[in-house]
């Protein structure tokens, strides 16, 4: 019998991709300064979005600044 190999990084990535874009998602790359990004990990923790700690992982800084963004994009919205 055949095995079935795992997809390969690249199809899980592409799997993603389609998967975010149809539920109307976009991955938007964008420059910022240290100065405003540092201000906005410090609302994050003051908001309790982050812990100091946590505030020195990059990965755990862009998920907090997605959802404040994601928040005040959808406020804007209504």
């Amino acid at each position: 019998m055949l095995q079935k190999t795992p997809p390969s990084p690249a199809a899980i990535r592409q799997r993603e991709l389609r998967a975010n874009r149809k539920a109307g998602r976009h991955c938007y790359k964008i420059w910022l300064s240290d100065r405003a990004v540092d201000a906005l990990i410090v609302r994050c923790i003051l908001e309790g979005r982050l812990t100091e700690e946590q505030a020195l992982r990059p990965k755990l800084v862009a998920q907090a600044l997605a959802a404040l963004l994601e928040e005040e994009g959808q406020l804007l919205a209504r």
